[in-house]
């Protein structure tokens, strides 16, 4: 190969590096702004994809965020409480369409915080 293509060669990989470079800086805005939305980093608030649910003891009344939304069953804490449930049906306790009992009670009432 001569001195002319080699030098056309590492030009045009130079310019090509360049802009990638220049394609991954427009990138990067977007993809952060994404990461600060998933995780809450950088003040960002984090947004809610999986339904939160209490119950108040003192009225019985229950609050939700997303409650009437389904998710899928993939959580640590759900497929722990999703196996023994399982377990329940396959034993004849349970069926499928009824709703799983959940006997926690606080152990000591909670401070209000100020």
């Amino acid at each position: 190969m001569d001195a002319g293509r080699k030098n056309k060669r590492v030009g045009l990989i130079a310019v090509g590096i360049a802009l990638a470079m220049l394609g991954l800086g427009f990138a990067a805005v977007p993809l952060y702004r994404i990461f600060c939305a998933k995780t809450g980093y950088g003040g960002t608030p984090k947004i809610i994809d999986e339904a939160q649910a209490s119950t108040i003891a003192k009225t019985g009344k229950q609050i939700s965020i997303l409650g009437s939304q389904r998710f899928p069953l993939a959580s640590t804490s759900k497929i722990a409480i999703s196996a023994t449930f399982l377990e329940g049906v396959d034993q004849g306790r349970l069926s499928l369409d009824a709703k799983y009992p959940m006997m926690i009670t606080p152990t000591r009432q909670g401070q209000m915080l100020s």
